[in-house]
């Protein structure tokens, strides 16, 4: 069926496929006022009300193809799909109606059949408000409660929170999952202490009505449901496929068995993307049913087109000093449709708990910076919003201006101080290559499809990856080696920090007693690799903590501001392809085929490493951590290839299927050895599994014994 361009337009509620800044502030002035929750500050006078390309925060589905858009000024805007039910191409003539304000402090919301929004504050208090709409044609109706009525509080304990028609669900930063369900017939809660029902830390979470919920991972989605007496059979049946590309930006369950997605844009053009649709139609039973039944076939139908998400877009920034030594100042460039918001300098690393302030907060003030064509590969060229000197006496580490926006809503824009000179033994190296190769915002990282040839990112973006608290899911960028560092904190193993930029510029670290990676470092430059061969050859000893290490060559530009990936035809520029395998560094390689399963170790050998485990041959650890079992995610092994450990090296092997990682250790030339854990789910079983706590321990006292 063609689809109406009228009713495309209408769907995104904006003329084109992207609204210039003077007619998004013409637009703003001419909406009549309406109701607000309350508290809210005043949007900034200054600059577009928003960006186009970041049009709204959050979709939210509100049951017969209603679809709510929290825009990032604040504005709530009503949309009905009418053809909701065949995955058509028709939306209500009133659809893009701005019905509220102020929406914007909130982290989360989540939608009714009845006309509730769920509004969840970063503080942990939720809110609920109700709109009937008295003509779905047109989206004209009222506010039952304009201000909102606070029904729960405590909710900040969740890293995330998702639900619908009253179906509240919580999932702590050990990814487990609790239900809550509050009535709006009667607005009470059924359950208001919550009920805790399995564990989803791998999984993107979203809520259908009567207990059903979409579990999505690697794009595979599977259907569950859960009722007052339990899971119902058939929970976990995979009902689709293919669902990765939508997940950058993520999707809208919208009721009734009604799911929707953002599909990204072009990287090189804006960003506005088509809305497409599915729909479940045995969407209560799909479990049971053991089968899945999609209207359309279960064919991908664009629906809408126009529509730019970014869930951050309030209130984000990055900074463009990333390494910085003391007496350096930080730059960082920010966004913001909040009038104003404060600054704060926190440590991260090191440090045995979460950041610390170090720094009295100031005041800035808001303002929206849009993004320009092909920011993904060029940068946002945001101008400085923040300059912070950082004083002589700060403590090599982890550092990040944190960003605090109204009711204890955060955003972090981390970076590195380096020492002047090195000040301890260790220094520890920050895989940030890794982070920006699976940044992605802008729904694009190194790995989308639409990207051809040489993939050139820029570092001047916010970051989807460099998290400093928990975010309920597995982690294997920053948030895993702050696992790392606070481990090393309270094993008061003192150390200095580095990045991958540094590793590429220092030639000479042979101060250091060790020099630890973290655990994902993936992408190396050429003289990253050569810098630690060097080291390693003279006597360094290296502690390779993590797992997939020195797997993709990258370069950087003159000005270190872009990163490029893979090779002139797109495909991954591996060393092992050019000869150059891991093992010559790290004694192992990356194998595929234990890819995404966790499990504990098994001592392969008896060795002095495991002194004080009281393990013997045979004997398992590392059984579980923050993501499962310790060897997991992607390992590495044994391949038979240049400098690879021999058997007689190994100390311990993962059990996963497929075969897991080879803990190895292996002396070198002039003093020096090289540890290998050989996992990326290594750092996450620190804090829990004495055993792995042991042998790292162990592994740092020897390389801090120089005689």
């Amino acid at each position: 069926m063609p689809i109406s361009r009228r009713n495309l337009l209408r769907a995104a509620g904006i003329a084109g496929t992207a609204m210039s800044a003077a007619t998004a502030t013409e637009a703003m002035a001419n909406e009549r006022p309406l109701p607000k929750p309350a508290g809210q500050a005043p949007a900034s006078a200054a600059g577009p009300a928003f960006d186009p390309q970041q049009q709204f925060l959050q979709l939210v589905g509100g049951g017969d193809g209603v679809i709510y858009g929290i825009r990032a000024d604040g504005a709530l805007r009503w949309y009905r799909h009418a053809d909701w039910q065949t995955v058509g191409p028709t939306w209500a003539s009133g659809s893009g109606r701005v019905i509220g304000g102020g929406f914007n402090q909130f982290i989360g919301i989540f939608g009714g059949a009845d006309g509730s929004l769920y509004c969840l504050r970063a503080d942990g208090t939720l809110r609920r408000y109700r709109y009937v709409c008295s003509d779905i044609e047109t989206g004209a109706g009222s506010w039952v409660n304009a201000g909102g009525v606070q029904i729960g509080t405590g909710f900040d304990r969740f890293p995330r929170v998702f639900g619908f028609n009253g179906h509240i669900y919580g999932v702590t930063a050990g990814g487990d999952l609790y239900a809550y369900q509050f009535n709006p017939v009667t607005g009470t809660w059924i359950n208001s202490s919550g009920t805790r029902i399995g564990n989803f830390k791998s999984y993107q979470l979203y809520a259908d009505d009567s207990g059903v919920i979409y579990a999505v991972r690697h794009g595979d989605i599977y259907w569950h449901q859960y009722t007052a007496s339990g899971w119902t059979p058939g929970s976990g049946y995979q009902i689709g496929s293919g669902f990765a590309e939508l997940m950058h930006v993520g999707l809208i369950a919208a009721g009734q068995g009604a799911i929707y997605g953002v599909k990204p844009g072009l990287s090189t053009a804006s960003w506005p993307g088509d809305m497409v649709q599915y729909r479940l139609v045995n969407w209560r039973t799909a479990g049971p049913d053991q089968s899945r039944s999609w209207a359309g076939g279960g064919l991908e139908r664009i629906v809408g087109t126009g529509w730019t998400i970014q869930r951050n877009a309030a209130l984000q920034g990055y900074t463009r000093t990333n390494s910085v030594r003391p007496g350096d100042t930080v730059h960082v460039a920010t966004s913001s449709t909040f009038a104003s918001f404060t600054a704060t300098v926190v440590r991260v690393a090191p440090g045995a708990a979460g950041p610390a302030e170090v720094a009295p907060p100031m005041t800035v003030n808001g303002g929206v910076q849009p993004v320009p064509i092909g920011f993904v590969h060029t940068g946002c060229g945001w101008a400085d919003t923040i300059q912070t000197r950082i004083p002589t006496t700060f403590a090599s580490g982890m550092y990040a201006v944190r960003l605090d926006g109204p009711y204890g809503m955060r955003r972090y824009v981390p970076f590195v101080v380096r020492p002047t000179a090195p000040s301890n033994s260790i220094a520890f190296i920050f895989p940030t290559n890794t982070y920006h190769a699976y940044n992605t915002y802008g729904n694009h990282s190194q790995y989308c499809s639409d990207l051809t040839g040489t993939r050139t990112l820029s570092l001047h973006r916010p970051s989807t990856e460099m998290n400093v608290e928990a975010t309920g899911y597995l982690e294997h960028t920053l948030y895993s080696d702050i696992l790392l560092t606070r481990w090393m904190t309270s094993e008061k193993i003192s150390f200095d920090s580095y990045n991958d930029t540094d590793l590429h510029l220092i030639s000479d670290w042979s101060t250091y007693d060790a020099v630890v990676l973290g655990s994902h470092p993936e992408y190396w430059s050429e003289a990253m690799r050569q810098h630690m061969i060097t080291y390693v050859a003279s006597g360094g000893r290296l502690i390779y903590s993590g797992g997939n290490g020195v797997y993709e060559r990258v370069s950087f530009s003159a000005d270190r501001s872009q990163i490029d990936f893979r090779t002139s035809t797109g495909t991954r520029d591996t060393y092992e392809a050019r000869g150059l395998p891991a093992s010559q560094l790290l004694g192992v390689n990356y194998i595929e085929d234990s890819w995404f399963t966790f499990a504990p170790y098994t001592v392969a050998k008896m060795h002095p490493l495991l002194a004080g485990t009281g393990l013997s041959v045979g004997d398992q650890f590392g059984q579980s951590g923050y993501n499962g079992g310790a060897s997991g995610w992607e390992v590495d092994s044994l391949l038979g290839l240049e400098g690879e450990a021999t058997a007689l090296q190994v100390i311990a092997r993962g059990t996963n299927p497929g075969g897991g990682a080879a803990m190895v250790f292996l002396e070198k030339p002039n003093g020096g050895f090289v540890f290998s854990a050989s996992s990326i789910a290594f750092n996450g079983a620190l804090a829990t599994d004495a055993v792995a706590s042991t042998i790292l321990r162990n592994v740092f006292t020897l390389a801090r014994d120089r005689n």
